[in-house]
């Protein structure tokens, strides 16, 4: 086998969830390449890698100044999703899996998808990492846009790999082993994004990432909408779905509440993931999703939250 599959931590600073990627703060080797650029409160500055020139850019972008929907009125806004032909599943069946108890809270809730070819599990992607040190991670993404896909920071820039990912592929809705379970095939990384407080310093706040696609794979699986909220959203019904690393290629789901909210993170101790769910959208029941699931441990897992900057930043993506 060409490259070893390093299991890529998923989880928490507590405990190392990610499948081949460090969850401590440390210093990247990258830091000192990081322009000094005044950043306003609440704004955050993107690094850019483009895939095939190898480039990366920093930009300062304040939709204050550059964006109407940037607006100190608005407590909260949302884009909608978009469903193909295919039907919106309410399906809570499948089975459940007892693995190590590094991030399972109890026993086990998480179910397996029945169907990855109806929204939402269409546009939530199986990834592959291929990172410089020669190590594959595995990872969860999810479709924003037609040829947009959401991930975690550290599933496309650890040191503890050698920077930044060589490339990234995805397999929306993959249900299995082999090219027969693809059901919408597969897309390659164009370019990736992330703010420059994770490439500085894998910073869990900033824990977030962007990968655009070389082709629009999204008119076929769908999209989620994004949300953000200046509320507390502790009480808030949300699910995670993804694919675990100890059930590689196939897609687990688990709902639960949202039990406490800052301003960067949200917690829930009451849904279950392990290493490879790294990525996965954390959604409410109208598909529409305020955070991106990134760490955990026995006692609380946990994911970047959307803000209104990161709202505003990924739609201006969208073209």
């Amino acid at each position: 086998m060409k490259k070893i599959l390093s299991l890529l931590l998923c989880l928490c600073i507590m405990c190392g969830m990610v499948l081949s990627v460090s969850a401590v703060t440390y210093q990247s080797d990258e830091a000192q390449l990081v322009p000094a650029l005044e950043i306003a409160e609440g704004f955050e500055t993107v690094v850019s890698k483009d895939m095939t020139t190898g480039e990366i850019t920093y930009s300062n972008i304040d939709f204050e100044e550059n964006d109407a929907d940037f607006s100190s009125g608005v407590s909260e806004a949302h884009t909608e999703g978009w469903f193909p032909t295919t039907a919106i599943s309410v399906d809570s069946n499948g089975i459940s899996n007892t693995v190590a108890p590094n991030s399972i809270i109890g026993s086990d809730g998480r179910v397996e998808v029945s169907d990855t070819e109806v929204m939402p599990y269409s546009a939530i992607c199986y990834i592959e990492i291929d990172w410089p040190d020669g190590s594959t991670g595995l990872g969860t993404a999810w479709m924003i846009y037609k040829d947009l896909a959401v991930t975690a920071g550290h599933c496309m820039y650890s040191s503890a790999n050698g920077g930044w990912a060589e490339s990234i592929k995805i397999w929306p809705g993959k249900d299995g082993y082999g090219f027969w379970n693809n059901p919408y095939g597969t897309a390659k990384s164009s370019a990736l994004h992330t703010a420059s407080q994770w490439v500085e310093s894998e910073d869990w706040e900033y824990d977030w990432g962007i990968i655009e696609l070389d082709e629009n794979i999204g008119e076929d699986t769908g999209w989620f909408g994004i949300g953000w909220s200046s509320n507390d959203m502790t009480g808030t019904n949300v699910t995670i779905s993804g694919y675990p690393g100890e059930e590689r290629y196939h897609q687990y789901k688990m709902s639960g509440k949202i039990t406490k909210s800052e301003a960067l993170k949200i917690y829930y101790n009451t849904i279950d993931t392990t290493g490879g769910q790294s990525g996965s959208p954390i959604y409410t029941s109208d598909n529409i999703a305020y955070g991106i699931h990134c760490y955990g441990s026995s006692t609380e897992n946990s994911g970047t939250r959307i803000t209104e900057w990161r709202y505003n930043y990924f739609t201006s993506l969208m073209d």
